[in-house]
């Protein structure tokens, strides 16, 4: 089972969120998306930043940040071990707080 997160964006700022799942995931694959409230736009968001120690970022730009809705929507993030097993260790949801300053 996955761990819960909730991430909380305002929109139009960048994002950035460093994550420690504490393992060895050396070779291992990482990707995880975001989705708005209107389930319309999604951001690819992750990078292992050091995959001996299983650290990640995830960061969204402030230019794709802008067009996200305001509301609540959600994300998740999986891993592909080198034998190509699949697995899903965060979720949650995202939170878009809008921006009233443009």
């Amino acid at each position: 089972m996955s761990t819960i997160y909730d991430l909380y964006i305002n929109q139009g700022s960048d994002f950035s969120e460093s994550i420690d799942i504490t393992g060895d995931y050396t070779g291992y694959t990482i990707r995880g998306k975001a989705l708005d409230s209107t389930n319309t736009l999604s951001a690819s968001f992750i990078a292992w930043t050091d995959d001996t120690e299983g650290q990640f970022d995830m960061t969204i730009t402030n230019t794709v940040t802008a067009t996200m809705s305001i509301g609540t929507g959600h994300y998740d993030v999986e891993v592909e071990s080198p034998t190509g097993s699949v697995s899903r260790i965060l979720q949650g949801r995202v939170y878009v707080d809008g921006e009233v300053t443009v």
